[in-house]
């Protein structure tokens, strides 16, 4: 379950800054806004879905320990008109200006989600580990105790 969260929240803010910038070169390009609302729609629908997400990860505590979760606005940003738009990012409760953003990107775009996903995947397995050695005691004790059993009866 947490590694399923873990995959869609370092993936998800990238998918999510590039259908902006994909949403607003369609608007400057377009001549038609109206014929771009049900995209609007879809999009605001989407952000919503993923405002929700991303808080449900951040109430798990051991994921938001091993990877930057980003927080973004309630309200969907601006598409029609970028420079008056805010940053899809917000940070501690600040919404940032586009100078600001900047700094956030790289920092969000450059967290060591190889290093974390390896971390997280030999933790994983350390822990299967730990379990089938339990399952092989476990087992052992039970043979033994089956053993004791057979030797009474006799």
């Amino acid at each position: 379950m947490y590694y399923t969260y873990f995959l869609d929240a370092s993936e998800t803010y990238g998918i999510y800054k590039f259908l902006i910038s994909m949403l607003r070169g369609l608007y400057r390009s377009s001549d038609s806004v109206e014929a771009l609302e049900p995209l609007r729609a879809k999009f605001d629908e989407q952000h919503d879905r993923l405002y929700d997400f991303y808080a449900q990860c951040t109430a798990v505590r051991y994921l938001s320990t091993l990877i930057t979760i980003p927080k973004l606005p309630f309200d969907a940003p601006t598409l029609a008109d970028e420079q008056k738009s805010v940053s899809p990012l917000i940070e501690q409760g600040i919404v940032q200006t586009p100078a600001d953003y900047a700094n956030v990107q790289k920092a969000v775009s450059s967290q060591p989600t190889g290093a974390v996903a390896n971390a997280y995947m030999a933790g994983k397995q350390a822990y299967e580990a730990q379990q089938l050695q339990l399952e092989q005691q476990r087992q052992q004790q039970l043979q033994q105790q089956q053993q004791e059993l057979e030797q009474q009866r006799l």
